[in-house]
């Protein structure tokens, strides 16, 4: 086949995103629940978003493998997961603030603790499924972060009913949540547990003279409080992440880039994946959500097992925070800033860096400007190649050349209907690639896993006639290889992809196979 005979057709990933606009159900959703919460704002201070209410790919089965369960293999990667158990001894509470007094979802049943309802709803369980989703990152068996510390009996956790199941509330109901826990905080304080909250939710910027007198005793305690910065994608951390008895916590894309609804501001700390994450949710089901809340347990998470490992080494709320702003990988701009504060924690940043290294003149304070990075002069990485392998489902639209059905202009006026009948469908499921870089692996495994999901959104081919799925399949590959060889900070190369057309059969073509896209082309 000649490349000139290829013909990329670019308006159809518009045309079939315009159309979704329309028929997308989860759009629809989202207009409803957009204008549910309009009417909430005016009765309740606080009220969960849209984005954080209405759930995606909803599904009875939990798969390891889907894009929207980044965030874990991202902060968590599967080589070090073993570590968690040979270095993390301390004894750990995690408190669930959210709209669940308890679950009865399989995969949380695992170290949950009965939990308590400080709300004016009288059902004690998840009716909403936002605390469900937010306890999943956390302690979900087989996928939440402290799934291994939970195993072992090290990490235990308890949902705290703070919003109704509306999915809104007061801040009245989270100061007597506060102030209801703290007998049982310090019971378990002074038998050996430390104790780390988890705060999905927030309202408004004022600091709240009852709710803050209620958090300083509590901190006082050792208590330790993240909260999510709020999903109004302006500078302005919500109440309470704001707080000085607080740590913040922002969202991240799978690029690793702020999330747009992220909310800015000096107060915050670091930024945590939280845009399409898959997480438990109600009926003992699984689903994707969105919002700084899905991003607060990963950071909740790594604050527990650095207070597992660590101990008395990270006394307090305080030191807890100089300690994650510390550990974390800068991003954005050097040092910390208003968009993503010091970064992003790893585990394995955390469970290879003691509390003891961090420098007395370290300053984490909000406010403190755009201070310089804490390691000016990190240790250069070596230029290494790596493999990676990604997973999904994608369909990628094609059709022979010739066809008066497939012109331009006859796409661009045509129904979607007609489009969908002019067009036949494949599924790519599988690429493997290899890359060099000097780069964090994670972020750059990152990287790529966003730039191949972005890649077959919409994407459709015109081939030469006769042609069949697996030459979609084929130029897929050699497409996906020319978009990613334009990315000049890393060295790309496509070993093998894998797809199906839907009806069992399959087709697969390894880097010899594959024409590669000339470097340097234009």
């Amino acid at each position: 086949m000649r490349l000139k005979q290829i013909f990329v057709i670019l308006f159809l990933a518009v045309a079939f995103s315009s159309d979704a606009q329309i028929f997308n159900p989860y759009k629809r959703a989202l207009n409803r629940a957009e204008k549910e919460t309009d009417d909430l704002k005016q009765q309740w201070p606080i009220v969960i978003d849209p984005i954080e209410r209405v759930p995606q790919n909803v599904s009875n089965t939990f798969a390891a493998s889907s894009p929207d369960n980044w965030g874990v293999r991202l902060v968590l990667p599967d080589s070090i997961k073993q570590r968690l158990q040979a270095e993390c001894k301390g004894r750990v509470v995690v408190k669930v603030y959210d709209t669940s007094g308890g679950t009865a979802h399989a995969a949380l049943q695992q170290g949950q603790m009965p939990g308590s309802n400080y709300t004016g709803s009288v059902s004690l369980p998840d009716a909403q499924g936002h605390g469900t989703h937010c306890a999943g990152i956390i302690a979900a068996d087989g996928f939440g972060v402290l799934d291994a510390l939970i195993d072992n009996g090290t990490i235990k956790w308890k949902p705290v009913k703070i919003l109704g199941d509306n999915g809104s509330g007061s801040f009245d109901w989270f100061r007597n949540a506060v102030n209801g826990e703290t007998s049982e905080d310090r019971a378990l304080i002074a038998q050996g547990w430390s104790i780390v909250c988890n705060g999905s939710f927030g309202g408004g910027t004022a600091l709240l003279p009852n709710v803050e007198n209620a958090l300083r005793a509590s901190t006082d305690l050792g208590v330790i409080y993240l909260i999510a910065a709020g999903n109004t994608g302006a500078n302005g951390v919500q109440y309470p992440g704001n707080s000085p008895y607080s740590i913040a916590c922002g969202s991240l894309d799978d690029n690793l880039k702020r999330s747009t609804y992220s909310t800015m501001g000096v107060e915050l700390a670091v930024t945590m994946p939280g845009r399409n994450i898959l997480s438990t949710y109600l009926n003992g089901q699984y689903a994707t959500l969105s919002g700084t809340s899905m991003a607060t347990p990963f950071l909740t998470a790594c604050a527990a097992i650095a207070k597992s490992k660590y101990g008395n080494l990270i006394p307090d709320y305080k030191a807890m925070r100089k300690y994650l702003c510390f550990v974390a990988t800068d991003l954005e701009t050097q040092g910390r800033d208003n968009l993503t504060g010091w970064g992003i924690d790893y585990v394995r940043g955390i469970l290879n860096t003691s509390p003891t290294k961090v420098p007395p003149t370290f300053n984490d304070q909000p406010g403190n400007g755009n201070p310089a990075d804490p390691n000016p002069n990190p240790v250069k990485r070596e230029y290494r190649t790596i493999e990676y392998t990604v997973t999904g489902d994608w369909s990628i639209f094609w059709g022979p050349s010739g066809s008066a059905s497939l012109d331009a202009a006859t796409m661009k006026t045509t129904s979607k209907k007609a489009k969908e009948a002019a067009l036949n469908t494949a599924k790519v499921t599988s690429v493997k690639l290899e890359y060099s870089t000097n780069d964090f692996a994670e972020k750059s495994s990152a990287d790529i896993n966003a730039n191949v999901r972005t890649f077959f959104a919409g994407r459709g081919f015109i081939l030469p006639n006769p042609c069949d799925f697996a030459d979609a399949v084929y130029w897929a590959a050699y497409f996906l290889d020319m978009t990613l060889t334009q990315d000049k900070k890393q060295t790309f190369r496509i070993l093998s992809i894998e797809g199906n057309d839907g009806k069992g059969n399959k087709a697969a073509f390894n880097a010899s196979q594959i024409k590669r896209w000339p470097v340097g082309s234009n």
